[in-house]
């Protein structure tokens, strides 16, 4: 049983729209039982989107020398040099006097290539988890040492155009993008690396260091470091093998109705599930949110 792309992308998108969430689907495609959304993937492909702030270090006025007026002036002061609150989540933003975009250039060529990244990769990222059939609880095994060493085919910052340059506040700020593209990342990679770029951008920590963690991985990330937050990094784009979506189209009727039972006969493991095969738990998840209804507990 298969649902119709177009109103998946319809009926998900009213209901992102109905809980205000920022995030709309343009299309869906129906692909064939043999996809795997992570083992055919070529490339991921991360933007981080950095702005730069001039913030200024004032002196309090004599007229707010009042323990209450200098806490207003010390929370007010720069509200000049913030993003407008509707652009304020969308970018990570970095004092200008704290940023060098020479030296992040070079620290995030230190990274490009292949390398072992378990200095980049947070403690859970060191295992694997999966369920075992019948299993509740997530079983963890210790990944490999190869299993660190990620290629990384580009890495790069380049300064781009304000998203709004005829406002007069935009033209306080610096905007910039860092791409990051690579087969997969570990888990947090992204964020600490960017994280020590920008942190030998500001001074505060060496290069060389960067180079240390590359090639001692197992010494850990460095603690003169830190990862990035969260604010501005999106994953941008994901390419799939040819191969894998030979079958696509926006027509459930060209794909083969695949059961539960066939399923079982072609070996699809807990970890490996067809997603065209809809089971009784996922098809009344879906008709929930195709029929409108709530889905949350």
């Amino acid at each position: 049983q298969y649902f119709a792309p177009v109103d998946i992308c319809k009926q998900l998108n009213t209901h992102f729209a109905k809980r205000n969430l920022d995030l709309r689907l343009d299309s869906v495609l129906a692909v064939g039982s043999n996809f795997r959304a992570r083992q055919d993937v070529c490339s991921r492909t991360y933007l981080y989107q950095i702005v730069t702030a001039p913030y200024q270090n004032n002196p309090v006025p004599e007229h707010l020398k009042g323990k209450r007026s200098k806490l207003y002036w010390r929370r007010t002061k720069n509200l000049e040099c913030q993003l407008p609150a509707h652009h304020y989540d969308l970018y990570l933003q970095v004092r200008e006097s704290a940023f060098n975009l020479d030296q992040m250039r070079e620290s995030l060529s230190l990274m490009q290539g292949t390398h072992n990244f378990q200095a980049f990769c947070t403690a859970s990222g060191y295992f694997h988890y999966f369920k075992q059939p019948g299993h509740e609880d997530y079983t963890k095994t210790p990944r490999l040492e190869d299993e660190f060493v990620k290629t990384l085919d580009k890495v790069e910052i380049t300064a781009v155009a304000s998203p709004l340059p005829n406002l007069p506040t935009y033209q306080h700020f610096q905007f910039y993008h860092i791409i990051i593209k690579g087969k997969s990342f570990l888990h947090n990679q992204v964020r600490r690396m960017v994280g020590s770029a920008l942190r030998v951008s500001s001074g505060e920590m060496d290069a060389n260091r960067i180079e240390y963690m590359l090639q001692n991985p197992q010494k850990g990330f460095d603690v003169m470091s830190r990862p990035a937050g969260p604010n501005g990094l999106y994953l941008l784009d994901v390419e799939y093998t040819k191969e894998s979506m030979s079958s696509a189209t926006t027509n459930p009727e060209d794909l083969p109705v695949v059961t539960g039972d066939q399923c079982g006969q072609q070996d699809c493991t807990s970890h490996q599930e067809p997603v065209n095969v809809i089971d009784k738990e996922l098809a009344s998840s879906v008709t929930s949110v195709m029929d409108g209804r709530s889905t949350e507990n």
